[in-house]
C-alpha cells in the first residue's frame, strides 16, 4: 500500500503510517520509518540512483549498505508549525558562537557537519524528522564538473494535518552554509553561490 502522494518540489500528502500527539502544548506529527523511506525516495529519487548500473559511486555504496534508506528510529516526529528558517537561523548562530568551521584531513568535513546538524535539531527543537543524505556533488560554471561525494541533510516539515492525512514538505539542507534547498524533478537540488552553482544528487538517506 502506498502512503505517500508526491506533489513535487518536496511537497507530499501522507495518508497512512502516521500518528498525531500532543506534547508540551505542541502538536507532533510522527511518521513511521517505512513511510519516511517511501517519502524520501519519492522526493530524492534514491532507489534509482542507488541501484544504477555503471555508476562507481552507487557500486561502492552497495558494498556497504543493503538499501538506500538506513533507519535509526521506528518513527520520525516534528512539531506542527515549525519553520525551517527558524532552525537554520539557530544553527548558524550556534556555529558562529562556537567557532565551528570546515576542517582538514577528514576532520570537521562534510559528514561531520551533517551529523552535528542532526543532533543539533534533535536536542534544540525536540524533533527527529531530520537525517543525512549521501550523494554526489557537482559544480556548474558554464559546464558541469564532478566535485566528489558529499554529505548533507534532509528535513521533513509538517505543514497541516487531519485525522486521515498529513501535508509535509521535504527539503535539503547544506549545513556548512546554513542553506535550504528545494528538491526539483528527479530529486536533484541546486544551490546557487555568488559565481558558482552546486548540484546535489542523492543516493542514500540516513535516519
Amino acid at each position: 500500500m502506498t502512503c505517500v502522494e508526491y506533489l513535487g518540489y518536496g511537497y507530499a500528502i501522507i495518508r497512512c503510517g502516521f500518528s498525531i500527539h500532543e506534547l508540551d502544548g505542541k502538536t507532533y506529527i510522527c511518521i513511521r520509518d517505512s513511510v519516511v523511506k517511501e517519502l524520501l525516495n519519492a522526493v530524492f529519487g534514491l532507489e534509482k540512483r542507488f541501484n544504477a548500473k555503471n555508476d562507481s559511486f552507487a557500486e561502492w555504496l552497495r558494498t556497504m549498505f543493503r538499501d538506500y534508506f538506513v533507519s535509526g528510529d521506528i518513527s520520525y516526529c516534528a512539531p506542527l508549525g515549525i519553520h525551517l528558517y527558524e532552525i537554520l537561523l539557530a544553527w548558524e548562530e550556534f556555529k558562529q558562537r562556537n567557532n565551528i568551521t570546515y576542517g582538514m584531513y577528514e576532520i570537521g568535513d562534510c559528514d561531520d557537519f551533517a551529523r552535528m546538524f542532526v543532533e543539533f535539531v534533535v536536542f534544540r527543537f525536540r524533533m527527529n524528522a531530520v537525517g543525512r543524505l549521501w550523494g554526489m556533488l557537482y559544480g556548474k560554471d558554464g559546464k558541469e564538473e564532478v566535485l566528489g561525494g558529499h554529505a548533507y541533510n534532509w528535513v521533513v516539515i509538517p505543514i497541516d494535518c487531519d485525522y486521515d492525512r498529513v501535508e509535509v514538505q521535504v527539503k535539503g539542507v547544506e549545513p556548512q552554509v546554513s542553506a535550504s534547498m528545494l528538491p526539483m524533478q528527479g530529486g536533484e537540488m541546486v544551490l546557487p553561490l555568488t559565481n558558482y552553482t552546486l548540484v546535489y544528487r542523492s543516493y542514500v538517506a540516513f535516519g
